[in-house]
């Protein structure tokens, strides 16, 4: 009768055992699918918003292009381009920074 409990105690155990890690098993691949199914979604979301970046981007290069700039000044707000050609001039950083912690000390 021993032999009996005991191997029903095995049993109950070793199903147990089974039905655990049946259930861990379909956990896991539930949250796998779910995953995957966040990661496809993410990715195409990712995938507009690159492609709206994209035309952003040449929106604001058609935009900002110097003749569209020089078009719509002359039309709309009625200037003119001068034929003047101007001179750069560089400045040094060091000095730029220097001259502008001078002006910071006098005026704080």
């Amino acid at each position: 009768m021993k032999k009996k409990k005991s191997f029903i105690g095995g049993l109950i155990f070793s199903l147990s055992v089974l039905v655990g890690t049946l259930f861990i098993y379909l956990f896991t691949l539930n949250e796998i699918k779910m995953l995957n199914k966040e990661k496809d979604n993410l990715e195409t979301l990712l995938s507009q918003k690159i492609s709206k970046r994209e035309m952003l981007i040449v929106e604001l290069q058609r935009i900002s292009s110097e003749d569209k700039i020089v078009k719509i000044a002359t039309e709309s707000i009625g200037l003119k381009r001068s034929q003047e050609v101007y001179k750069k001039i560089y400045l040094d950083e060091k000095l730029v920074e220097r001259v502008v912690n001078i002006v910071n000390k006098k005026y704080e």
